[in-house]
């Protein structure tokens, strides 16, 4: 529902599965549906309520069995929430001084990298943009064939706006 635009059935949808995973006693998958609530609200924009349940999620997901998965997901939307580009770079330095070495998973990865790096280019942080480029570049191949693809596409332009390249608006173009 979320990725077909339907916001009211993916939000309903969410809402219950959350609370069933409360429920069950499941921190990963309450975490998960808190998270994915959050995008909800990010399309609607709605940034407040956005942050608040990715602030629910954080901890529960921190703990969590899966957090190597869930961490990178919840601070990549956080950094997407952030209600202006310096509180952007602040959440990527955030992610960075949080997770362990154990906190990284090659495929999720990309789901902080491309918001890390365009948070960083917005931000003029070119050397740190390129990093996370690099990181989101080499998950990125491990889902071929989907949207991370346009994803990391769109990170690339917004790295050649901060860094005046002329090829931004073919880049996003391409990544539309």
């Amino acid at each position: 529902a979320l990725m077909s635009g339907d916001l009211e059935l993916a939000a309903s949808e969410l809402a219950e599965a959350r609370d069933l995973h409360h429920e069950l006693g499941s921190a990963a998958g309450e975490a998960h549906c808190l998270e994915r609530l959050a995008e909800v609200r990010i399309a609607e924009g709605d940034m407040h309520t956005a942050n608040a349940l990715l602030d629910q999620a954080l901890p529960l997901a921190r703990w969590s069995m899966l957090s190597m998965h869930l961490l990178q997901r919840i601070y990549g939307t956080m950094i997407t929430a952030a209600a202006d580009p310096s509180r952007a770079r602040a959440i990527v330095d955030r992610a960075e001084s949080t997770m362990g070495l154990n906190d990284a998973c090659q495929f999720c990865s990309v789901m902080l990298a491309v918001p890390a790096t365009i948070a960083c280019a917005r931000s003029g942080d070119l050397a740190h943009a390129r990093h996370h480029l690099a990181i989101a570049e080499r998950s990125a191949k491990l889902w071929d064939g989907t949207a991370w693809e346009a994803a990391l596409t769109e990170a690339r332009a917004h790295l050649a706006v901060a860094g005046g390249d002329g090829r931004a608006a073919l880049l996003f173009d391409e990544a539309a």
